[in-house]
């Protein structure tokens, strides 16, 4: 019973680092995929929605 304990262990021992490194990663990839303006999800539909809208001038800046 104790050396199946101490493989589980063992085993757990290398994956849990190796998992935290993976998610840590991801997290990172994740991040710098994000625009780079704001981290909000909502920042590229509402830079979308500020095109759509006429500057001072009367001046739509968003391609037609």
């Amino acid at each position: 019973m104790a050396r199946r304990l101490c493989d589980l262990k063992s085993i757990f021992g290398q994956l849990y680092p190796a998992r935290l490194l993976a998610r840590l990663v991801t997290l990172e990839l994740a991040s710098k995929r994000q625009p780079s303006s704001s981290s909000c999800p909502f920042a590229r539909q509402k830079a979308e929605m500020d095109l759509a809208q006429p500057d001072r001038a009367g001046v739509y800046r968003g391609s037609a």
